[in-house]
């Protein structure tokens, strides 16, 4: 009994597996990133105590690029006050050697406001 409980655990992770690897190879890598209390942050950013909130790290695929997301919500630079600056830094990886060099692949950001759908904003690069 306890081996055919193992092989359908087995079996079932399989399907998983193959369904992550599936939804990868449909809707390629994303970060889906909250920026909790955003108000706070915000001020800190107009105050200038922490400007810049960044992402955990996140890669593009099993093996792929390393990404850190960034974001100056009181903008950057001479938008400093006008708009918010988001970036994505490509960042050392683990499988950095196994990658093709010079990265050349598309970006898609959305920006998605908490408040008002209405403000949603996309992009590509």
């Amino acid at each position: 009994m306890m081996h055919s409980e193992n092989v359908a655990i087995d079996e079932r992770y399989d399907e998983l597996m193959k369904r992550t690897v599936t939804a990868a190879k449909m809707y390629g890598a994303q970060l889906v990133w909250r920026i909790e209390n955003v108000a706070q942050k915000m001020n800190d950013a107009k105050s200038g105590t922490r400007p810049v909130v960044h992402s955990e790290p996140f890669v593009s695929g099993r093996h792929g690029y390393k990404f850190v997301a960034s974001a100056c919500l009181f903008g950057d630079g001479q938008y400093r006050g006008k708009f918010m600056a988001v970036y994505l830094t490509l960042v050392r990886g683990k499988y950095d050697p196994l990658l093709e060099w010079p990265f050349d692949l598309s970006v898609y950001i959305t920006l998605l406001d908490q408040v008002c759908i209405i403000y949603h904003l996309c992009s590509s690069y």
